[in-house]
């Protein structure tokens, strides 16, 4: 139920990069439960979860690689399934493999970045990521848009 609530929020997110407007939040953080998004959003996340488990176990680095090429596979689910696509349980969990080959060292680095950030919203006693996670998740939300622009959003 808890990735459901993160994929809404990351839908919620991309819609604002995208649209650069507001909807209802609540609507927005329970979006991966409704238009018939339930199956595909949680087989993604459960799918994604379990890949990255796997590969952590072998070893913790090829864990943390994997986590960065499976990234981006709720932004590619949101766009198929607005282009009215049904996607297969592991389509967007590839097509964030391939979408991110070559390009996890500037995840890594736009990761990087936001440590200081990170920093300070702990010595605010965590006030501070009151403005740190919104900010964080439409950075990522434009770095997913920027590198894969509108591909993912047709129906081909």
């Amino acid at each position: 139920m808890n990735a459901l609530i993160i994929a809404g929020v990351t839908y919620t997110y991309l819609h604002l990069v995208d649209k650069e407007e507001t909807t209802n939040i609540f609507t927005g953080i329970f979006s991966g439960f409704t238009n018939s998004r339930f199956l595909p959003t949680f087989l993604t996340s459960f799918l994604t979860f379990f890949f990255t488990v796997m590969w952590t176990l072998l070893l913790v680095i090829p864990g943390i690689i994997k986590a960065f090429s499976y990234s981006m596979a709720p932004y590619i689910l949101k766009d198929m399934l607005d282009a009215g696509k049904e996607p297969a349980p592991t389509e967007a969990i590839t097509k964030s493999r391939e979408l991110m080959n070559g390009h996890k060292w500037e995840l890594f680095v736009f990761e990087l970045s936001f440590i200081g950030w990170n920093i300070l919203a702990v010595l605010s006693l965590g006030i501070g990521f009151l403005w740190l996670v919104p900010y964080y998740n439409a950075a990522h939300a434009e770095f997913y848009r920027t590198l894969a622009g509108d591909q993912f959003k047709s129906k081909d």
